[in-house]
């Protein structure tokens, strides 16, 4: 086989307008795309483990790397896992697992985050570039600064993202925050010891991964193609956790996402929808979600913690449609399960 020679793409010219409209076909969204590619991997799985009659949790068990295994292990304990199928009336309940993993950063050298910490009297300030998206991160780096300065962390003040005030960053994506944003405020406040002001730049030249594994419960109406999710656990491995209840809200909230992917949330592929279209979450289609998390330190990571953001949301679609599986028979390949989607599915099996 010949390789091809590689030909320089041609130029092209674009011209476009800018709209303002609150009917956005696509855009993106938490974990960008790894949640969906995680689901056709870990559905295989799930696939194959009862083609072959095995155990879903052995067979991940058999591949999977030190630190997921001890989140299947410790999950497994807690969930009380395996749980036997039943049935309900016209409702089968079953019971699914997946798992997943996600980079805190890609690695290049272009990841970094910049800041500086200006001191007045028992009170700092820190500027950074890392800007809190719902996250938590500011509280973060704002007990970081506080711990490397033996203050209290109500003495911390964080100002972000303000381009006439604060440095650059790379953005608070790829959960970076805790990683890039929490070093650089870290070595900020260090060299505000010996310079207020001085700007520190943080760089993390290695892509250091969180895990998790999550182990759900679900009911489904066969007569209907009604999907509802009764239980969830989620054992995560992402380091030393900084900030245990926030980090807790991150895996509550990607749960509730992941739900969202996996049951409800549609794009149609022509024209545009709104959000009553599309649909979301509501409070009476989350249960009460666990979470749960192990692991020690990483080395080389700021106080040893990782990325948590974007990989809660990544692992449920897959362990809801486990769940699907175990209760039904019938595995789902698409998402979302809405009603007349799974009920097309199960036809089949009732002889429609």
């Amino acid at each position: 086989m010949t390789a091809k020679t590689m030909l320089p793409a041609a130029h092209h010219r674009f011209v476009g307008e800018v709209k303002r409209t609150n009917t956005l076909p696509g855009g993106a969204y938490r974990g960008y795309g790894v949640a969906q590619a995680n689901f056709a991997i870990e559905t295989a799985v799930t696939a194959a483990a009862a083609r072959l009659d095995l155990d879903p949790v052995l067979v991940r068990l058999r591949n999977a790397p030190a630190r997921l295994a001890h989140c299947l292990r410790v999950g497994s304990a807690e969930f009380g896992w395996p749980r036997r199928a039943e049935r309900r009336g016209e409702t089968r309940v079953g019971h699914g697992v997946a798992t997943a993993v996600k980079a805190t950063v890609t690695g290049e050298e272009s990841e970094f985050s910049t800041a500086w910490v200006e001191l007045d009297g028992d009170r700092a300030t820190l500027f950074t570039g890392t800007c809190d998206s719902g996250t938590g991160s500011s509280t973060v780096l704002a007990q970081v600064v506080a711990e490397e300065l033996g203050l209290p962390v109500e003495s911390v003040r964080v100002l972000e993202g303000d381009t006439a005030t604060t440095p650059a960053d790379v953005g608070s994506a790829a959960q970076r925050s805790v990683l890039l944003g929490a070093g650089a405020a870290r070595d900020a406040a260090r060299a505000a010891r010996r310079a207020p002001g001085e700007r520190v730049t943080f760089r993390a030249g290695r892509a250091p991964a969180s895990f998790c594994a999550c182990f759900v419960t679900v009911a489904v109406d066969v007569e209907l193609g009604v999907v509802a999710v009764e239980e969830c656990l989620v054992v995560t491995d992402c380091g030393r956790v900084l900030n245990p209840l926030g980090a807790a809200g991150q895996v509550q909230g990607g749960v509730v996402q992941g739900i969202g992917l996996a049951l409800i949330d549609r794009c149609p592929s022509t024209g545009v929808t709104t959000i009553q279209e599309h649909g979301v979450p509501l409070a009476t289609d989350v249960p009460s979600v666990r979470a749960l998390f192990v692991g020690d330190p990483a080395p080389g990571a700021p106080y040893g913690g990782l990325g948590l953001g974007e990989l809660p949301i990544v692992p449920v679609p897959a362990a809801i449609a486990g769940a699907v599986a175990d209760a039904t028979g019938v595995v789902p390949t698409t998402m979302p399960m809405r009603p007349e989607v799974l009920w097309s599915a199960l036809a089949g099996t009732r002889g429609c």
